[in-house]
């Protein structure tokens, strides 16, 4: 059936990848090669139809620019600077199916395909220029299929002052229209409740309203105004209003709906976001930086800022003088 025991190995990482695509993991993909035989090109025409597949979900309806998505960490790596892996979460023995010992016997760079490799190699070499880089890297599980995933890279710090870095693999995730059945459901019965009790003849409340596809990019609009203007005042709401091209209640309530908060708390979390990285990344004094993310007093910013992220502002800029001050000696 195959001409040698190479060839079989190919077959089956073809099978074992078909299956796992056939199964729900749409980020499969067989591992390419060097070759340029006949199961090579089958292994091209397989990966194109795959990708294929895969992003028509975008285009079909299963997923869309119009829906809701949750953004889960799907794996994460801890590493040495020499690669070895320090720790790691449940899910990376689950979906590449190595066990505990087969983990740390191998550095990270084996469990990646051979482009991936390249890609790894770049992106490390870059972390010190370039913290919290994104990266595609394709990951090869124990069956010999090939996982897509779009990767976090960023340096780590141990308690005792030992570098490290940070791999996080994120997955996006639709969020099931059962929420919005759930609520459709609670709103009958409200008004159930109120029919009971003799209000009946009251006008219905307005139930809440439901994104459409084009809102989502009325939306974004807000959202990369808010972005770019974080250090600015909270704009007046008639303002993105405007920006948005639609109603004062669709923008409250449609805005809530696609993000998870409203407009003025998707720019507080901006602001923390953007502080966080002149911390890290700058010499920007601490209260300069609070009253760029629009506070006025230092006291409040860091206890906005330690109830985000963990730590207060002081720890992170001091660990980094302190890293600072060890590599010039």
């Amino acid at each position: 059936m195959y001409n040698d025991g190479i060839d079989e190995k190919r077959f089956k990482q073809i099978c074992n990848t078909l299956m796992e695509f056939a199964s729900g993991h749409l980020a499969s993909r067989v591992e390419e090669s060097d070759k340029n035989d006949e199961i090579e090109k089958l292994v091209r025409a397989i990966n194109n139809t795959l990708e294929k597949v895969s992003s028509s979900f975008h285009h079909q309806g299963f997923a869309n620019h119009g829906e809701n998505y949750n953004y889960n960490i799907q794996l994460f790596f801890l590493l040495n600077n020499d690669d070895s892996i320090v720790s790691c979460s449940p899910a990376v023995k689950k979906l590449l199916a190595f066990n505990d010992h087969e983990l740390n016997a191998k550095p990270f760079p084996y469990f990646l395909t051979k482009e991936s490799k390249l890609d790894w190699h770049q992106v490390k070499s870059q972390l010190e220029q370039t913290p919290n880089t994104s990266v595609l890297l394709f990951f090869k599980t124990k069956q010999g299929a090939v996982l897509k995933m779009n990767c976090l890279v960023d340096k780590a710090f141990g308690k005792s002052g030992s570098e490290g870095i940070m791999v996080t693999a994120i997955k996006m995730e639709k969020q099931s229209d059962k929420v919005i059945r759930e609520l459709k459901a609670k709103v009958a019965i409200a008004n159930t409740n109120c029919n009971k009790l003799g209000v009946g003849n009251e006008k219905p409340k307005k139930p809440p309203y439901v994104p459409k596809i084009d809102d989502k990019e009325k939306f974004a609009k807000v959202c990369e105004y808010l972005q770019k203007n974080w250090d600015r005042p909270y704009p007046p709401i008639k303002d993105l209003v405007a920006l948005a091209g639609t109603t004062e209640h669709r923008l409250r309530y449609g805005f809530m709906q696609v993000y998870g908060q409203s407009p003025y708390k998707y720019l507080q979390a901006q602001r923390l976001i953007k502080a966080m990285q002149l911390v890290k990344n700058s010499n920007i004094s601490l209260k300069i930086i609070a009253i760029k993310a629009g506070f006025n007093d230092l006291s409040n910013f860091s206890i906005a800022f330690k109830k985000e992220f963990k730590k207060p502002p002081f720890d992170i800029r001091y660990k980094k003088q302190t890293h600072n001050a060890k590599g010039s000696t």
